[in-house]
């Protein structure tokens, strides 16, 4: 904690070396819930996108905390062709902060993808196969994300049938970037 404690993680996040970020992940094992939300949120500050596969099961973690810095690290780790799972992971949320953070994750990483209509294309195909929970958090996402295409969507499905739907297109049209 305090000074120091912000010192050591900054040393982490700049620390160069073969197998830093495996002996991180190593050290999560056996570290109370507050520092692994740290050392985790430190991997993603390393940019070690090496680990993405065994951070994923920190994502079921009991601790809120490291749920959320999780997702947060993924966001900022994943490829482009792992966006699907953690668009799925976004959807086994329940409302509240770790959601936020999956969202805010998820949106990042679609982010990161060039062009307009490419960047959203991960939301769409998981909006197929979506409950009404899961269409209400992808809408959000599409309105964070913007663009001709996502509006479209969003605009659709302010007609929806179900209200729980319609109120998160409007929502997301409220909040449109």
């Amino acid at each position: 904690g305090g000074d120091v404690g912000k010192t050591a993680v900054d040393s982490l996040a700049r620390l160069k070396g073969k197998g830093v970020s495996e002996a991180i992940m190593k050290t999560l094992a056996g570290v109370d819930a507050g520092s692994k939300a740290i050392l985790i949120g430190s991997l993603a500050e390393r940019q070690s996108p090496e680990v993405v596969g065994e951070l994923m099961k920190y994502a079921d973690d009991p601790d809120e905390s490291v749920k959320g810095e999780t997702m947060k690290s993924l966001g900022a780790l994943i490829s482009q062709k792992e966006i699907p799972v953690l668009i799925g992971m976004m959807l086994k949320t329940q409302p509240g902060r770790v959601q936020t953070a999956a969202e805010q994750a998820v949106q990042a990483a679609c982010a990161k993808i060039k062009g307009e209509g490419k960047r959203i294309e991960p939301l769409v195909a998981a909006m197929k196969d979506a409950g009404v929970e899961g269409r209400a958090v992808i809408l959000h996402c599409l309105g964070r994300l913007g663009g001709e295409k996502a509006l479209e969507i969003v605009r659709t499905n302010i007609k929806d049938k179900d209200e729980k739907v319609q109120e998160s297109a409007i929502r997301a049209l409220a909040d449109w970037m």
